[in-house]
């Protein structure tokens, strides 16, 4: 990674067009230049939409509603940065 201090790259991350992770700071979750972090977000996906700590999110789910709309947004500092997404059908707790 590009940035080595805290506030250099900061966005926001969404489901739909509800923001779960807000001023989501890279560099000061990993820790620093070149580490790595990885960020759970749980969902819950249901017929009739998605669910986020309780509550349903708008637009979550694609018009199509197959598909979940995971978005990434310029924060106050540079552009969002993902190198790999991992979906789980269960919960975490069920896949460890």
């Amino acid at each position: 990674m590009y940035f080595t201090q805290a506030g250099q790259r900061v966005f926001d991350i969404k489901i739909g067009s509800q923001i779960v992770r807000s001023n989501f700071d890279v560099v000061q979750k990993a820790g620093g230049r070149y580490a790595a972090h990885e960020e759970y977000i749980e969902v819950d996906v249901r017929e009739d939409g998605v669910y986020f700590e309780g509550s349903k999110v708008k637009g979550g789910l694609s018009s199509t509603g197959n598909k979940l709309k995971l978005v990434f947004s310029k924060g106050r500092a540079d552009n969002p940065i993902v190198q790999g997404i991992i979906v789980y059908h269960d919960s975490i707790e069920s896949n460890s």
